[in-house]
């Protein structure tokens, strides 16, 4: 990169701010290294006024490693600006479902009718419930530390089909395990049996 012409283009001698600060910010550029790989940097421009010459010194940061964390947190951002535009979508309707089974509720005239209406909110509440775990436990998983080790698939994955026998239909349903035996796999176990219940279930 051609940092004296750079300079000479961006860098007005005339100009009062200039001339009185001693410096100029060019701000942000990505130079080319001599391996071809592209680096961001942060340039600034200073003055040095020795009798009648003017020298300009140019100050490069590199701020390459700035700007990749940069880009992360704007990542991160937009997936939990995603997550909560989601959750507050899934929260939104059980609330109303409960709010429409109330005002349904207080308008009935017959109290034989009543336990349907408690039957409907105690579902409602219970996806809500459900809901507020499923969060926490995204919570969780961005906050574990991962720690990998060996595990045998089909065992796993029965100790999950075993904790979900009190779910509603949950015998009604045909379960095939295809994962031969001797199947190992190497993962964080904790992050395993938080995702793979959500998906038995869906």
């Amino acid at each position: 990169y051609d940092i004296a012409s750079a300079v000479r283009e961006n860098v007005d001698f005339h100009n009062e701010r200039v001339l009185r600060d001693k410096i100029n910010n060019l701000g942000e550029r990505k130079w080319k290294k001599k391996d071809g790989a592209i680096m961001d940097v942060m340039v600034n421009t200073v003055l040095i006024t020795q009798k009648q010459y003017v020298q300009v010194c140019v100050l490069a940061s590199d701020i390459t490693e700035r700007k990749q964390l940069e880009e992360k947190l704007h990542e991160k951002v937009s997936e939990m600006n995603m997550f909560v535009y989601r959750a507050s979508h899934d929260l939104r309707g059980p609330i109303a479902s409960i709010q429409g089974l109330c005002d349904l509720a207080h308008k009935e005239r017959s109290l034989a009718d009543l336990p349907v209406y408690f039957e409907q909110i105690e579902k409602s509440i219970s996806r809500l419930d459900g809901i507020f775990t499923d969060l926490a436990n995204v919570v969780k998983i961005a906050q574990i530390k991962m720690e990998i080790t060996e595990i045998t698939l089909r065992n796993e994955i029965q100790d999950i089909l075993d904790s979900l026998k009190f779910l509603e239909h949950f015998n009604d349903t045909e379960f095939m395990v295809v994962v031969p035996a001797e199947i190992k796999l190497r993962c964080d176990k904790t992050i395993l049996i938080l995702i793979l219940p959500h998906l038995i279930i869906n």
